[in-house]
């Protein structure tokens, strides 16, 4: 019986040159997107894609190999021919994909996200390498992906691994680079440290676990690698966590004691929002369940349960909580526990015994990596909403008009709604942690030029009197700031926060003022004018 099909997507596998490679396919993928046999070329000649091939077939040795050349002898290619490449494995009975090639353009990311999400619900498992600078790749990052990295320290020997399960940068295992392999004429090639030679090693070990377990899921692959690595602790339990929200295809949200409006622009669909107005947490808790004993089949509709609340589960006693999260688990559904201290251990330890995912937030330490071109500085823009308003809402329609000009926005915001809507948690406390290690600028400056991006915004949630929090706002030192104030917002204090930036908007104090709709904050019209100010400011056309 054949082994595992694992397609290499490279610049081309020329079969000779290590020993003989047997090809199942030899394929390339031209600029106009036509499929033909590739032929004409040196067999005995190295390239990247023979080297990945020879890696993957070092380590796994029952296996059939296809190889599907999309890049140029520049190591060039583009997006489309990639999305060509992953439906021809889709047609064609592949079982595993090594990637070295990806983008990290964000306008590339979500035609290769449904392509990537295709392939996978087949089964199909996709390895790829992430970016040797360290930014972010897709798709690498991607949720269903198995993104690798190599191990820089050379701490791991040949044919070894690390598995983190809360990898800052999202990329969870870390493999050794180094391996050697021996050509036709006898010559040793040991391979220099690359992501791109560390994924080859994975994708053979996942070929050997689908060789043996051929009904494996993508969890339970995982598992397995986490099991096979050198930092495994049989004492720990094995979770799978997200540093987003994009696992989530379709949620159940129960908001308890809601106070504000649920966020308009989440980054995945909405079955149903259920408002539990309690007393207690327990209270609210027992109102959850007794929802579900009465319809328990619109759970067939959904991946995930939110429960939301502004108050903290951890005034909840133990015993309620764990009794509620118990009788949710019976669904298989992922569990989320919003609300402001979401990143709560206690809360998190929980929760991986009963929810197949967790999330958790890694901008606080991925503020502290070293990103090669972290030296970028980029434009910062802070918006301090004092109203009503609905900040998420705001942020969501800016980040819309600075796309449609093709920007690369990254938001932040100190609001957990901001996480339904893919942005990015960095709380007060995040800015007044570590301040003397690295500056509060410089950590965010490190996460846009991580995420590729030209400009950043920050949306923070303000009352009156906090002249604390305005000094910790004052040390992101953005370039330009814009006020959002309550119709009793001070003049005394608007002056104060018109200190803290070189460039301050305050919008009026009736800009929110429901029965005036065109003068409304939420309207597109107040929001594009505010847009083509903001571009003013930074001299943008």
């Amino acid at each position: 019986m054949a082994g595992v099909h694992v397609a290499v997507i490279d610049d081309g596998i020329n079969k000779a040159l290590y020993g003989g490679i047997g090809l199942k396919y030899n394929i390339i993928i031209t600029n106009e997107l036509s499929i033909a046999e590739r032929t004409n070329y040196n067999p005995y000649m190295k390239s990247h894609g023979t080297v990945c091939a020879a890696i993957i077939e070092k380590y796994c040795k029952d296996i059939e190999i296809s190889s599907i050349k999309i890049l140029n002898d520049k190591y060039h290619g583009d997006i489309k021919q990639l999305v060509k490449a992953i439906e021809w494995c889709i047609e064609n009975g592949v079982k595993t994909i090594n990637l070295s090639a990806g983008t990290v353009s964000y306008r590339d990311k979500a035609e290769l996200q449904h392509i990537v999400d295709k392939a996978c619900k087949t089964g199909i498992v996709i390895v790829s390498a992430n970016n040797n600078d360290g930014s972010i790749t897709y798709p690498a990052s991607f949720p269903n992906v198995i993104g690798v990295k190599c191990d820089k320290s050379d701490n791991l020997d040949e044919g070894c691994i690390d598995y983190d399960f809360e990898p800052p940068d999202g990329i969870e295992v870390t493999a050794c680079g180094r391996h050697l392999l021996v050509d036709y004429c006898g010559n040793v090639l040991i391979t220099d440290s690359w992501n791109s030679h560390a994924a080859p090693y994975v994708t053979a070990m996942i070929a050997n676990i689908i060789n043996e377990f051929p009904d494996a899921t993508i969890y339970e692959i995982r598992e397995k690698l986490w099991k096979q690595s050198a930092n495994y602790d049989a004492r720990k339990k094995f979770y799978k966590a997200y540093s987003g929200m994009e696992y989530i295809n379709r949620a159940l949200v129960f908001r308890l004691n809601p106070v504000c409006s649920f966020p308009m622009y989440p980054i995945f669909e909405i079955e149903k929002t259920i408002d539990i107005i309690y007393g207690s947490i327990a209270s609210a808790l027992a109102g959850i369940e007794a929802y579900l004993e009465r319809d328990s089949s619109i759970m067939d509709n959904v991946d995930t349960i939110i429960i939301d609340t502004q108050d903290d589960f951890i005034e909840c006693d133990k015993d309620t909580l764990e009794g509620i999260l118990k009788y949710l688990s019976i669904f298989e559904k992922n569990i989320i526990l919003a609300c402001q201290d979401i990143e709560n251990k206690y809360l998190k330890k929980m929760l991986r015994d009963y929810s197949p995912a967790v999330f958790y937030n890694s901008i606080p330490e991925l503020s502290f990596l070293n990103i090669e071109n972290s030296y970028d500085e980029l434009p910062l823009l802070t918006i301090l909403n004092y109203s009503s308003a609905n900040l998420i809402d705001i942020l969501s329609v800016l980040h819309k008009f600075l796309c449609e000009d093709s920007y690369n926005p990254v938001i932040f915001t100190d609001n957990s709604y901001g996480l339904y809507c893919g942005y990015n948690y960095f709380s007060l406390e995040h800015i007044n942690r570590y301040e003397s290690i690295k500056s509060s600028y410089q950590r965010i400056n490190d996460v846009i030029n991580f995420y590729n991006g030209d400009i950043g915004i920050m949306g923070i949630n303000c009352c009156e009197g906090m002249s604390d929090k305005t000094k910790m706002i004052a040390r992101l030192h953005a370039d330009i700031v814009v006020i959002i104030p309550e119709s009793d917002t001070s003049d005394k204090n608007l002056q104060y926060l018109y200190q803290i930036a070189e460039k301050v908007i305050v919008l009026p104090k009736d800009i929110i003022n429901e029965n005036n709709a065109s003068n409304s904050i939420l309207s597109k019209t107040g929001l594009k004018a505010l847009y083509k100010k903001i571009l003013e400011l930074f001299n943008c056309k």
